[in-house]
């Protein structure tokens, strides 16, 4: 076998492996995502990583991380878990503050119709147009709410489990914007 096919055979074999970045990341669309978080004095460990494809043309959005205090992919459990979660959603790409709301207020549509509306209010207030490379982070404490950061900067808090919950429940509910992402989040890898 010469030296250039065993290269192209060692280069493709590469390829189909899963993606595993060094130092305890995984990486999902280019994005390194880390296996544990800090959380309000808390160590989270990563559930998974999902990516957000939209349109018909699979256009990748953002790459998403939930990160858990207990291991679980079933969905129902993590949503009714009292305990600290985050999700951090990675921009892969520009997005308006429009299709942000617009994406939400149908999550909330499909999968949580009873959310409180001036909780959802609240929440989309916090939005603005993302840049590719900024995130916006979601962390449920059980003492306090649900903490909303949005490109680095804490924006508010949304007190209560049950509307943390109906957040979570837009990607990972029975609805997700599309199945994968669901089930990267759930541990099946992006």
């Amino acid at each position: 076998m010469s030296m250039r096919v065993l290269l192209i055979c060692l280069a493709c074999g590469a390829l189909a492996a899963p993606l595993r970045a060094v130092g305890g990341a995984r990486t999902c669309a280019g994005v390194d995502v880390p296996e544990t978080l800090a959380s309000a004095g808390r160590s989270l460990m990563l559930n998974g990583t999902g990516l957000r494809e939209a349109t018909i043309f699979e256009v990748d959005v953002y790459v998403a991380a939930l990160y858990v205090e207990t291991k679980s992919r079933n969905p129902k459990a993590l949503l009714n878990r009292n305990e600290h979660k985050t999700v951090v959603l990675h921009f892969v790409r520009d997005v308006s503050r429009e299709d942000l709301v617009e994406e939400m207020a149908e999550g909330f549509k499909l999968n949580a119709p009873r959310a409180p509306a001036a909780n959802k209010a609240r929440l989309f207030s916090f939005m603005r147009d993302l840049k590719e490379g900024e995130q916006i982070r979601f962390d449920y404490i059980p003492t306090k709410g649900l903490e909303v950061s949005v490109g680095g900067t804490l924006k508010g808090l949304i007190p209560g489990a049950r509307f943390a919950s109906a957040v979570l429940s837009l990607l990972i509910g029975p609805h997700p914007p599309n199945a994968e992402l669901k089930k990267g989040l759930l541990g099946a890898g992006c």
